[in-house]
């Protein structure tokens, strides 16, 4: 996992997706110096070119961490509406697993791991839209991994 010591106006991000809640495997997707803004109490961190919404105190911290489980990242084929946020991906595997799909991705050349449904139409080199659910965001010092008050 890359990370950088930033600016207090400048911050490290690295996105993580865990894969399923039966696999113990970490993907890692990090930027180097996000820049973060806060406004009306929500802060915007920047993941490479892309940004996801944050709490306002994540705005204190040097650098964070974002988990999140793969079965908690909405995936569309389709391009959001304006106004809408979701992180624009690269499909790079489709591993068809039974009930599922585990759909491998990059966010800004990293990579995240996904769980669609078994009709969901990925092909590799195809760009993908992933939106993760708010609520199940986890917020973590990139210093020592603790867990940020948010």
């Amino acid at each position: 996992m890359r990370s950088s010591t930033a600016a207090l106006a400048l911050i490290t991000t690295s996105f993580i997706a865990l894969a399923s809640s039966t696999s113990n495997a970490e993907i890692a997707v990090s930027a180097n110096d996000g820049k973060m803004v806060l406004e009306n109490g929500v802060a915007t961190v920047a993941i490479g070119g892309q940004s996801i919404k944050a709490p306002a105190s994540v705005a204190q911290a040097d650098g964070v961490l974002v988990g999140i489980r793969a079965e908690n990242i909405q995936a569309s084929a389709s391009a959001p509406p304006n106004g809408a946020t979701a992180l624009m991906a690269e499909t790079m595997v489709v591993e068809p697993l039974g009930s599922h799909l585990l759909v491998t991705a990059t966010v800004e050349g990293q990579m995240v791991k996904v769980i669609t449904r078994t009709d969901f139409p990925a092909r590799p080199g195809t760009p993908i839209w992933l939106e993760p659910e708010p609520d199940k965001l986890r917020w973590l010092s990139a210093a020592d991994g603790m867990a940020l008050g948010v």
